[in-house]
């Protein structure tokens, strides 16, 4: 009786243990499988990445950005960039209220490497991210200010823009480029001088 009590606790130990895996990899890969990065033809990309080159990139910002130009262009990803360098693709513009620098917003994000494998989402915690928009990443201080409460957008963001050389902790390694899915939910009051 008792060893068929221990055969049955054993039992029940690991499928709980089984059952409790299955359930964080169906998180992750449920995170993971709705993102999905937006495509162009490769004619199109390259008309349209080629003024985006520099010729002779003369510091780690210029060569970055080429590194992430190539990427673009071998991957097909239909992507635009800002004056500053942050690629970005409005999923939806959102019809609310936009933001400045200074605004305190709350956000859903998901971030991704290369690879498009997640590192770290508010999703899945399903808390938002408050913030000053200057107070994050210059990725996201340039880039959320492209849409409005209710927008969403794409982000690829080259290293030196994000978090450098330092990286961040162990979720972001250094000189690291990443990608962002933001979704803008609200401002939150007015702007605030940083």
């Amino acid at each position: 009786m008792v060893i068929e009590n221990l055969r049955f606790l054993t039992l029940l130990f690991l499928f709980l243990v089984a059952f409790s895996c299955s359930v964080e990899s169906t998180k992750t890969s449920s995170v993971a499988s709705e993102f999905i990065m937006p495509s162009a033809s490769e004619e199109d990309l390259i008309k349209r990445c080629a003024p985006w080159f520099y010729d002779n990139p003369i510091d780690t910002g210029q060569i970055q950005h080429n590194q992430l130009v190539n990427l673009i262009i071998d991957q097909g990803w239909d992507l635009q960039v800002t004056k500053s360098g942050i690629f970005y693709h409005i999923l939806q513009k959102g019809d609310g209220l936009s933001v400045i620098w200074g605004d305190r917003v709350s956000v859903h994000y998901t971030g991704y490497d290369l690879n498009l494998q997640p590192f770290h989402s508010t999703r899945r915690a399903n808390t938002p991210f408050e913030f000053y928009l200057g107070n994050v990443i210059s990725g996201w201080n340039d880039g959320l200010p492209l849409i409005n409460e209710g927008g969403r957008l794409l982000l690829l963001i080259p290293s030196y823009k994000a978090y450098g050389t330092q990286g961040f902790g162990d979720l972001v390694a250094p000189n690291q480029h990443l990608i962002f899915d933001i979704e803008l939910l609200q401002k939150l009051n007015d702007s605030k001088k940083l």
